[in-house]
């Protein structure tokens, strides 16, 4: 399975709704990491980023995604925007992070969200882009991963928990990542 081909298969339904809601920020985020560039899908990007114009504010302009944050602080007399504040505000989602034993991949366990809204996942980074090889539901949750070679990586998490991804094998430009599941009771 091409880990592309599900995230447009993810965001489908979100299209036909018309509208973002609760865990789909992710779902859309990560297909338009994979598809921003391709022009056959520029219909879908372009969609997907009016709806999350109207869900958070994070994507402004048209047609243009920005990166950039800021903190807006109120003073006695006056508002102050600080974006020196913001720039290592990405590093508190960050939980773990190791490159391949080929120095080029990587592997990121991250969260996001609160509380019912809340996801802890493992992202792949291949030559070809990134994306979610395994998601469960709740905030920071113990997962391990590896590599146990360049082409095998390694997920230990409990049984329990409730996956809204758990791929088998992903693959990108041609190279294939096999990925396997240790279960802790």
């Amino acid at each position: 399975m091409d880990i592309f081909e599900s995230y447009k298969a993810a965001v489908l339904p979100i299209i036909e709704r018309g509208s973002i809601q609760n865990n789909d920020v992710y779902l859309v985020k990560n297909y338009l990491k994979a598809y921003e560039e391709n022009p056959e899908e520029q219909e879908n990007v372009n969609l997907l980023k009016e709806m999350l114009t109207k869900y958070n504010g994070f994507y402004r302009g048209v047609g243009t995604v920005t990166k950039k944050f800021c903190f807006v602080v109120q003073g006695n007399k006056s508002w102050t925007v600080d974006e020196e504040g913001m720039k290592d505000l990405h590093k508190d989602w960050l939980l773990y992070e190791e490159t391949a034993p080929n120095g080029i991949a990587k592997l990121r366990i991250q969260f996001s969200g609160k509380g019912e809204h809340a996801l802890t996942y493992i992202n792949i980074a291949l030559k070809g882009g990134e994306g979610a090889i395994y998601t469960a539901y709740g905030e920071q949750l113990p997962i391990k991963t590896y590599w146990k070679d360049n082409n095998t990586v390694v997920v230990v998490a409990k049984s329990e928990y409730k996956c809204l991804d758990k791929y088998q094998k992903v693959s990108s430009y041609g190279e294939v990542v096999h990925i396997e599941y240790v279960e802790q009771p």
